[in-house]
C-alpha cells in the first residue's frame, strides 16, 4: 500500500495506491524517486520470502513488478542514475552469504527481467547501502553486524573489491545504526556494544 499525498496551495489531497499482485502480509519497505524520471518511483516490497521491486508510472497506472529470486532477500536498495544496486543475503543450502545485486532500469523492468548477483563470501548479510561517486568508479557503501563495508565497482560491475574500515576499536564492541554519504566522507553513527 502507498500512501501518497500531494500540497496543492492550501489543498491537501490523499490518495492510496495498492500495488498489484502483493497479499495482506507483504511489507512494502522503501520506495524511492526515479533519479533519470521523477515522476516514477521504484518500490522494495517482501512477501514471505520473495523480494519484489515495483516501477510506479506517473500516472499511478499499473505498476511493473518485478521478483527476485526466493534464494535472494533484499534488504535495501539505492538509485544512481539508471543503475539499481540492492543488497541482503543469499541463502543456498542453509548457509546465508551476503550478496549486492547490479542492474540497470532496462534490465530489471522488461518482460525478461535480470540482474547480476555479486556474492561476499566474508559476510553473511548486508542491512543497507547507499551509492557514491568515486572518480570513475560507483561505490556502494554498506553496513553488516554493525560493521561498514565498501564496494568498489567499475567496468561491467562483474568484479568486486571489500575493505572493513577499522574504526579504532574491535568491531565487537561497535554496532552501526545508520550512516550517510558526505561530498566527503562517510558518516556512520551507532553505539557502542557493553553486552558482549
Amino acid at each position: 500500500l502507498l500512501l501518497s499525498q500531494q500540497y496543492l496551495s492550501a489543498q491537501n489531497i490523499t490518495t492510496t495506491y495498492s500495488l498489484p499482485g502483493v497479499s495482506a502480509d507483504a511489507q512494502t519497505q522503501k520506495i524511492m524517486v526515479r533519479p533519470n524520471n521523477p515522476d516514477e518511483q521504484v518500490g522494495l516490497s517482501r512477501n514471505g520470502n520473495t523480494s519484489y521491486f515495483y516501477l510506479i508510472p506517473p500516472d499511478r497506472g499499473m505498476a511493473q513488478r518485478v521478483g527476485i529470486n526466493s534464494s535472494f532477500i533484499v534488504n535495501d536498495f539505492d538509485l544512481f542514475g539508471d543503475t539499481i544496486i540492492f543488497c541482503g543475503k543469499r541463502t543456498n543450502n542453509g548457509v546465508d552469504r551476503a550478496f549486492i545485486g547490479v542492474a540497470t532500469f532496462q534490465s530489471l523492468f522488461n518482460s525478461n527481467p535480470s540482474w547480476i548477483p555479486i556474492i561476499d563470501n566474508h559476510v553473511t548479510f548486508l542491512e543497507r547501502v547507499l551509492l557514491y561517486k568515486d572518480g570513475t568508479g560507483l561505490c556502494a557503501a554498506c553496513y553488516a553486524h554493525g560493521n561498514p563495508v565498501i564496494y568498489r565497482y567499475a567496468g561491467n560491475f562483474s568484479s568486486i573489491t571489500r575493505w572493513i574500515y577499522d574504526l579504532g576499536t574491535t568491531s565487537e564492541n561497535i554496532m552501526i545504526t545508520d550512516f550517510v554519504v558526505t561530498n566527503t566522507s562517510i558518516v556512520y553513527v551507532g553505539m557502542v556494544n557493553h553486552l558482549i
